[in-house]
């Protein structure tokens, strides 16, 4: 087989490079940032506490998002896996919730659906 000439290298270089740009430009745009992807696929049930983060409070089951598990936060209205993924991921980073209305903070979490589980959510540290 006869060798490359230079300029046949780098047509070839510069093609594989375009490629693994255009690869990585589509799994962002289907995907979001890569800690995205790892907040979907990690599972946090071994983060949950054992006594349960939901408490009964004036009758109605209430979600204490500073503790609870994503199969927990999912039962909020609006709330689906990724969002409770973001929650968690959040509180691991900043530290627990000190009022509902510091949930407005994770991305996706917005004001309709932080008022519409209002009555649901509980912040208690204990």
């Amino acid at each position: 087989m006869p060798a490359l000439m230079k300029i046949e290298r780098y047509i070839i270089a510069s093609l594989s490079l375009l490629l693994i740009f255009g690869l990585a430009a589509a799994n962002y745009k289907k995907h979001g940032a890569m800690r995205a992807i790892w907040i979907e696929k990690f599972d946090y049930s071994d983060i949950a506490r054992e006594d349960g983060p939901a408490s009964r409070a004036g009758g109605e089951r209430r979600v204490n998002v500073n503790s609870a598990s994503p199969e927990e936060l999912m039962c909020l209205d609006g709330i689906g896996r990724t969002i409770a993924g973001r929650i968690i991921d959040y509180r691991a980073l900043h530290g627990p919730f000190l009022s509902p209305e510091k949930l407005k903070a994770v991305r996706g979490l917005t004001q309709k659906i932080l008022s519409r589980n209002r009555d649901k959510i509980a912040v208690d540290d204990s």
